[in-house]
């Protein structure tokens, strides 16, 4: 029978694929087949789902090992991110990208896969997958959060800059019918539940890592993922008070990213850490606008109790410096935001703020925002930011924002999906699997 592949990053993710899965099968005939290398993840699906691999994630090793796989440039990109993000022996690291993939590699030859389902695909899993997929000629979609609140990505290219949005031509977007979205009832689907996870399975999952010799060689993306650790930043963030500042009447906004994002560590062509980058567009914002011209910055959620940022506090005294404030708040009173690559860039954009942007994604066009193409020219291009969006940038942002709230996102999370969102995401699925590989239409054909 042939097989769609969903690999489960996280088990967070399970209750939306799950769904997307029993539909798909439905839909399509693809029989669902559930990937998850971590224990916790790869037991809790196991509670829902018989077709879920691997049988025991503690006996990768048991499938013959080829190392020829990969080459040594290839393996090294495929593991530079993660251990960018997670730290670790690079010897452990190689082993589990070789086992895993072996095991992925078998998987492949055995079965008739068709489809391959991911979520972002730019951990090392999610590199295997698509890159043994494509040698095969097996079709693989990529999903993430949209760049709207409650919106998704999915993608036949790849999600953020790598989504094959990035190179279709404005022209053909500026063609695209400004279609309202479907505002049907939401379908009656029999939708699968996830049951929450219980704090004594919790409990029983840190005691087993903490317990089990070499667990974090074996699976070195655990790495600082204690429960306990968890619990104390999540304790550490709620005790944090709300910034109370006094908002000068015009500023410049600067919304920072999680410091070992993808956004941050692999998509700014720049820079690889936050810190450079507002180094970088402090200089331009001081260049080009009046002295003393006010700049807000606000730290990433994620960050807050989890990254220092002391030093550039101290090193730039004259900047107001927020950790926990509303983010509306501050693009409602902006009067220009300045950032790498965010959702908060396309969400300023929509605003029809000028919006500066450092770093690469599928909004990083000149027709609707300031891109600083290169950094010597970087306070030019915030000068020009200073002067305002023209006639013609205003409505090919109206343009843009219309295609990808109406066609381009699905509309709906991942987290607690609807029945609307599944069916929305289904239909978008079914389609790009049997398109083409260099097929990329903008518009999908009506229902």
């Amino acid at each position: 029978m042939s097989t769609a592949v969903y690999f489960i990053v996280s088990e967070i993710f399970a209750p939306f694929f799950l769904n997307v899965g029993a539909q798909m099968h439905k839909a399509t005939g693809l029989k669902p087949a559930y990937f998850a290398f971590l224990p916790r993840d790869n037991r809790r699906l196991r509670q829902l789902h018989g077709d879920v691999f691997p049988r025991d994630v503690y006996s990768l090793d048991q499938v013959k090992i080829n190392t020829s796989l990969f080459s040594v440039e290839e393996a090294d990109q495929m593991l530079g991110f993660m251990m960018a993000k997670h730290g670790g022996d690079v010897t452990d690291w190689r082993a589990r990208l070789y086992s895993t993939a072996s095991y992925i590699d078998h998987y492949l030859d055995a079965n008739d896969v068709r489809l391959i389902v991911l979520w972002n695909g730019q951990d090392f899993v999610g590199r295997i997958f698509s890159l043994l997929g494509a040698r095969r000629g097996i079709k693989t979609v990529f999903f993430e959060n949209g760049y709207f609140p409650r919106t998704l990505q999915c993608d036949p290219c790849g999600v953020n800059s790598a989504s094959s949005l990035s190179s279709v031509p404005f022209s053909e977007i500026r063609a695209v019918p400004k279609a309202e979205p479907s505002t049907a009832d939401e379908p009656d689907l029999e939708m699968i539940s996830f049951p929450p996870i219980s704090r004594l399975d919790v409990w029983l999952s840190g005691l087993k890592k903490s317990l089990a010799p070499k667990y974090l060689k074996r699976f070195p993306e655990q790495r600082g993922s204690d429960w306990r650790v968890v619990r104390q930043l999540q304790r550490a963030r709620q005790a944090v008070p709300m910034d109370q500042p006094d908002l000068p009447e015009h500023f410049v906004f600067v919304p920072l990213q999680v410091h070992d994002d993808t956004q941050v560590l692999l998509n700014c062509r720049h820079f690889d850490s936050v810190e450079t980058f507002f180094h970088e567009a402090y200089k331009a914002i001081r260049a080009a606008l009046p002295p003393g011209y006010p700049i807000v910055v606000k730290e990433h959620p994620e960050d807050l109790c989890r990254h220092d940022y002391d030093a550039i506090r101290q090193a730039y005294p004259d900047v107001i410096w927020l950790k926990k404030f509303n983010i509306d708040t501050l693009l409602e009173r902006a009067s220009m935001v300045v950032v790498i690559n965010s959702s908060v860039g396309l969400q300023a954009i929509a605003r029809k703020l000028p919006t500066v942007v450092f770093g690469e994604s599928f909004y990083t066009r000149d027709e609707i925002a300031f891109v600083v193409h290169d950094l010597a020219q970087a306070a030019e291009v915030v000068a020009r930011a200073a002067q305002g969006l023209s006639g013609a940038m205003l409505a090919d942002i109206d343009h843009f924002v219309a295609y990808l709230r109406n066609v381009h996102f699905i509309q709906g999370g991942w987290a607690s999906p609807l029945p609307g969102t599944i069916v929305q995401t289904v239909r978008r699925l079914a389609w790009l699997a049997k398109s083409s590989p260099t097929q990329t239409p903008l518009v999908m054909p009506s229902a």
